[in-house]
Parts: structure tokens; sequence; C-alpha cells
């Protein structure tokens, strides 16, 4: 029961270190753009349930 959630905008652009960041870090993220690139981070966002 947190107040603020971190919610980063990650996925969009950039590398693919800004979406393993997001998932050791955030309950969810805002972009996931970039996980058709990196299957295996995809799998994993959807073992853990990582919402997007």
């Amino acid at each position: 029961m947190n107040t603020f959630v971190l919610r980063p905008h990650c996925g969009e652009a950039g590398s693919i270190q800004h979406l393993v960041t997001g998932f050791l870090l955030a309950e969810n993220i805002s972009h996931g753009l970039l996980l058709r690139k990196a299957p295996v981070l995809q799998f994993l966002y959807y073992l853990a349930q990582v919402c997007m």
C-alpha cells in the first residue's frame, strides 16, 4: 500500500537495458514496444505479470 507507484516510461525508445531495469525495479511500465526485439525478456515480463 504505497502512496506512490514507480511506473517508468521505458521501452518505447532507447536500449533494452531500460526494460531490464524496469523489470527489476518497477511494479509496471508505461510502454513496452521494444519487448518484441527481446523475446526472452518478453517471456520474463509475462511470467512475472508486470503490467504495461
